[in-house]
């Protein structure tokens, strides 16, 4: 069964390592962050070196509007 991980402030800093650590183990992986820009550039890197599905949403989610948002 392939596992799947939401990884909040994915895009950059220990969130992104934290989603390559688990793309190397071919999770399918949803990226939570702030910057669209950051969020869209992750993607394909992990995409075009790992070969999984990668999805994310751009929210603030020091808001409560931002968290209510992406979920």
């Amino acid at each position: 069964m392939k596992h799947r991980v939401i990884i909040t402030g994915g895009s950059k800093g220990i969130g992104k390592a934290i989603a390559e650590r688990f793309a190397k183990e071919e999770c399918d992986i949803y990226l939570l962050a702030s910057n669209k820009e950051n969020l869209e550039k992750t993607k394909s890197e992990l995409q075009n070196k790992y070969y999984i599905h990668v999805d994310y949403y751009a929210a603030d989610l020091k808001t409560k509007t931002g968290c209510e948002n992406a979920i």
